[in-house]
């Protein structure tokens, strides 16, 4: 990606300044709209969720066999 840079600024403009800073970016328009969506949302994904839940479990299950397999002592 070849994004260039102007590094020439006018006399007391520093390099961290609103006017260099915002040169050749447009309007600021990027982000409206974002999280006011006026559709209602999809259905719950049960399937999703419940391989979510079985995730959890198999963690779960997987660390106590840890625990015990290595002798791991809960407070010692």
């Amino acid at each position: 990606m070849s994004d260039t840079h102007d590094t020439t600024h006018a006399a007391g403009e520093g390099h961290g300044s609103t006017a260099v800073h915002d040169a050749g970016h447009g309007d600021d328009t990027h982000g409206a709209g974002h999280g006011h969506v006026s559709e209602p949302l999809g259905p719950i994904g049960w399937a999703m969720w419940g391989a979510g839940a079985l995730g959890v479990l198999v963690a779960a299950v997987m660390t106590a066999v840890f625990a015990v397999a290595t002798g791991f002592v809960l407070g010692a």
